[in-house]
């Protein structure tokens, strides 16, 4: 929104986010274990949407180089991530594989 079209009394405006983090304790081992299991399964192959005007797929994490390009709204398959990355798969029959920053995907 720009503020040009509105009466005020300043040139510049700053905005400011708090953030606040909440700690939690460990779930007992059994059901922490369980926990992990059910993740890992669904996380594995789940489909997924990208997230972003553009999201870049490498050929491995973070510095590989760039493959692909897949626009927002792209359904591709992900599996368990390492160090924020995805793997996914894309393309028509989800033959193509690659890693997205895993702020790219909308899960």
């Amino acid at each position: 929104m720009s503020v040009s079209a509105l009466e005020h009394e300043h040139p510049r405006y700053t905005v400011a986010y708090s953030v606040g983090f909440e700690t939690r304790q460990p779930a007992s081992p059994a059901v922490a274990t369980s926990a992990a299991a059910t993740s890992s399964a669904t996380s594995a192959d789940a489909a997924a949407q990208v997230a972003w005007e553009v999201a870049l797929v490498r050929d491995s994490p973070k510095t590989g180089k760039v493959v692909a390009r897949l626009q927002r709204g792209t359904t591709v398959r992900i599996g368990t991530p390492k160090e924020g990355w995805y793997p996914v798969q894309y393309g028509d029959d989800f033959t193509r594989a690659g890693w997205v920053y895993r702020g790219a995907i909308g899960r």
